[in-house]
């Protein structure tokens, strides 16, 4: 008798043990259920667009649904897609990856991320109250304009519009003895006109939506600074989520990797080939001119990162993306 109920007592608190544990774990998921993402552009044929809705699919043939919406300022979103200056503002260690004339080129962007700069990345995000879960390409800033900035002597005196507070581009404009003006047009054609005095640089995305080739005559491919968008979640919401769907999301994230990457480059390529059929003349830097160029910046580049990072700070960031480089073979 008494081994017939301690049988049952067990029976029935296993399966108490057992319903318990699968309540919690449809909780959990119910909890994961019909997520949203808050894209921070009004533009639905961005770059930033596209790639949320790429990453929607993505998770929907891993039945994970997310819902993306343009610059929604509903801050109670479970993530954000925003432009990288955006979020420099309260992580200011990403204006290592914005440094000009410091990437020889995209590939080492690429390859510095890939090598461990990203982890460094997100750790300093995490400390700031951020997941930094992608950094994603919007491509390189070319110089655009009524002169060629092939040389870098051609810039001397040359006004260039901020569309947004950019304290790197202040001091790298300031050394190429520049101008810089902020500007905060309230439409394209208020753009357009303060562009036909004023230079920019830019990617080549932009230059073709906002229609410089209407106002400029000359694009120098200098590829000198980085331009992208981060993917976010606040840590605390992060925590929030199941492992399985923590799993879920950076393994897509890594499978869209190269998707992403190769979609802004093809973007990119087109613009060009259009500002090229609008007349626009094209001006390709060589590496002697970038020399030029990086010659005139600051010796020791800590000099232009944000007076909000230490001394210190600055200097392990520049310590770490060179080596990073040269694991990658490309310093």
């Amino acid at each position: 008798m008494r081994n017939r109920f301690f049988v049952r007592f067990r029976n029935t608190f296993l399966l108490y043990i057992l319903a318990t544990c699968v309540s919690a774990q449809v909780s959990t998921y119910a909890a994961d259920a019909g997520l949203t993402l808050s894209v921070h552009t009004d533009d639905p044929n961005h770059l930033s667009w596209v790639s949320a809705l790429e990453l929607t699919q993505h998770l929907s043939n891993q039945k994970l649904s997310l819902t993306p919406s343009l610059r929604n300022k509903d801050t109670s979103a479970d993530f954000e897609l925003v432009p990288l200056y955006e979020l420099a503002t309260e992580v200011p260690a990403l204006q290592v990856l914005t440094l000009p004339f410091y990437y020889p080129n995209l590939v080492a962007i690429h390859q510095s991320l890939d090598n461990g700069l990203l982890d460094l990345l997100k750790n300093k995000s995490r400390n700031a109250g951020w997941e930094l879960l992608a950094v994603w390409d919007e491509g390189l800033r070319h110089f655009s304009g009524n002169r060629r900035f092939d040389r870098r002597i051609n810039l001397t005196g040359m006004e260039f519009i901020l569309l947004n507070p950019d304290p790197v581009a202040e001091k790298q404009f300031r050394a190429f003895d520049a101008w810089t003006r902020d500007a905060r047009p309230g439409s394209q054609q208020e753009l357009l006109k303060q562009c036909l005095v004023g230079s920019r640089a830019d990617t080549l995305q932009r230059i073709w939506q906002d229609r410089l080739d209407r106002v400029h005559l000359d694009i120098s491919l200098s590829g000198h600074r980085y331009k992208g968008w981060v993917l976010v979640s606040t840590v605390e919401r992060w925590q929030q989520l199941s492992i399985d769907t923590k799993q879920t999301i950076q393994n897509v994230l890594l499978k869209m990797q190269s998707w992403q990457r190769q979609e802004a480059l093809l973007r990119e390529t087109a613009a060009l080939e259009y500002l090229k059929d609008r007349n626009m003349t094209v001006h390709h830097l060589t590496e002697e001119q970038r020399q030029v160029f990086r010659a005139r910046l600051p010796e020791d580049m800590a000099a232009l990162l944000p007076d909000a990072l230490s001394a210190r700070e600055k200097q392990q960031l520049l310590t770490a993306t060179a080596a990073f480089m040269r694991a990658a073979g490309q310093e």
